[in-house]
């Protein structure tokens, strides 16, 4: 009361002073053994939930979501967001930074700062820390303890969930799109075939040449390469990488480059005999590297990467569930054709770069809700573009794994599956404890007046809902929901 906050405590005080003035003393007691009971029964199931998903994620997150103008929200490092500035902090997730509440109100659990075993209530002017969670905004216990328990029951699937909005989303998702390489296949491609093209250049040099500069690159193709030809490494000057293209660098005073079918034809290095030898490895799904120097093409190098075993079945589960999905790939056009055809995946857009993966999503999003997987640096502006972004935690960048809203621990795509059902289950569990929650204290309130029920029955029954509401929600910890 003295701080001016109407909130559970200070309805069971106006209860149980009223229970005293009348002199039923039996019922001033009844709610306070229920309310003592309920909020210890509370307390206990949420911080069990939370245990799952604490020992995931770290205390304080990197990003924050930042007003940079009116209005409109960003995400940014949180050590470059300045003193003064206004973030915000949606339900499920932890605090970036400390700071005082400007506006709205919630309960703040600070139990990994302070050991309060229940969350603080916190409203404008009060301080808040970095790595506290924002428990809920939204209908007391109704929605929190079902998102908690949603959370930890994908985390212990090996689903990371960066905040329980992305939960939500996910079940608005129509449109899912994927990168090709370490996504949809393992991302361990081998070396299949090394052709020499041209034969002014003995082709062990040819080999040594391809080997250093595949080296250089971290791309699942450009390590096929590097550990296939294996052998001693020669020094790299010069280096340059062209995302989506290939690479490029200086060797024993020769500016070579490693190219994919794309920048060859950029460099019009292209000739009718090349085309011919390239389809015939782009046939068989192959994806082709070229080593070039200034005068032409070296040798044809062919690699394949083989698809995630579960990857064909989570497409045919995604289609099913109403979703169409999209392949959006940097590989030449009839490699990536061959793959999607063989796993059935409705569109496939190839030969992408960084920039224009982005500019595939943002259109994507005009038809529909879209979600992103990927896993290379490469697929972090998609990532991020996306409504939501997947990120393969075991093979994916450390760049994607930052960007992405979800991280897919275990590489299995039939993950995004579980994701996409968890989350219209959840929903589901939320419109029941909502409807559970205002209809049986609403059937009361009127019961109350009308002299119906006596005091203590009222608060048996708002107890018991909030129990109802409690066991309802914690059924998605160990429900099967795939």
């Amino acid at each position: 009361m003295r701080q001016g906050r109407l909130n559970i405590n200070a309805l069971m005080t106006v209860a149980v002073t009223g229970a005293f003035l009348i002199g039923h003393w039996p019922e001033a007691a009844m709610v306070m053994a229920l309310y003592a009971l309920a909020e210890a029964l509370e307390a206990r199931a949420a911080d069990r939930a939370r245990q799952a998903i604490q020992a995931l994620l770290q205390l304080a997150p990197e990003l924050a979501r930042v007003e940079t103008q009116p209005g409109e929200w960003e995400q940014l490092p949180v050590a470059d967001v300045e003193v003064g500035r206004l973030v915000r902090v949606e339900p499920g997730e932890r605090v970036p930074l400390d700071g005082v509440v400007r506006s709205g109100s919630s309960a703040i659990n600070q139990a990994s700062l302070t050991g309060e075993s229940l969350p603080v209530e916190k409203a404008g002017g009060d301080p808040v820390f970095a790595g506290t969670l924002n428990s809920w905004g939204a209908l007391v216990i109704a929605t929190p303890v079902t998102l908690v328990s949603a959370l930890t029951a994908a985390a212990r699937r090996g689903i990371v969930i960066k905040g329980g909005r992305y939960l939500e989303q996910a079940r608005q998702l129509r449109i899912l799109a994927f990168d090709k390489t370490g996504t949809l296949t393992t991302g361990r491609p081998s070396l299949e075939a090394f052709e020499v093209i041209d034969g002014r250049v003995p082709v062990a040099h040819l080999r040594q040449w391809a080997a250093s500069l595949a080296d250089r690159s971290e791309h699942p193709i450009s390590r096929a390469i590097a550990v296939a030809l294996d052998g001693a490494r020669l020094p790299v000057e010069a280096l340059e990488v062209q995302g989506g293209r290939g690479l490029s660098g200086v060797v024993q005073g020769r500016r070579l480059r490693l190219a994919n079918h794309r920048w060859l034809h950029e460099l019009g290095l292209c000739t009718p005999e090349l085309e011919a030898a390239m389809q015939l490895h782009e046939d068989q799904g192959r994806s082709v590297s070229l080593l070039a120097d200034e005068q032409g093409v070296l040798a044809l190098i062919a690699v394949a990467d083989q698809p995630r075993p579960t990857a064909a079945a989570a497409i045919a589960q995604l289609r099913r569930l109403g979703l169409q999905t999209v392949m959006l790939s940097g590989d030449n056009q009839r490699t990536a054709e061959t793959l999607a055809r063989r796993l059935g995946i409705d569109q496939v857009r190839s030969e992408l770069l960084p920039e224009q993966k982005l500019e595939a999503i943002t259109a994507l999003q005009a038809q529909a809700p879209t979600g992103m997987v990927g896993d290379g640096i490469n697929d972090a502006p998609a990532l991020a573009g996306a409504q939501i972004g997947f990120a393969m935690g075991a093979a994916g960048s450390d760049t994607a794994i930052e960007t992405a809203d979800v991280v897919v621990m275990d590489d299995d795509p039939l993950r995004l599956v579980d994701m996409i059902r968890l989350s219209r289950r959840t929903m589901a569990v939320l419109a029941q404890n909502i409807a559970l929650a205002v209809g049986i204290k609403a059937i009361f309130v009127l019961l109350t007046l009308i002299g119906s029920v006596s005091m203590w029955q009222a608060v048996f029954a708002d107890m018991g809902t909030s129990l109802l509401v409690i066991a309802n929600g914690l059924r998605l910890r160990s429900q099967r929901w795939s």
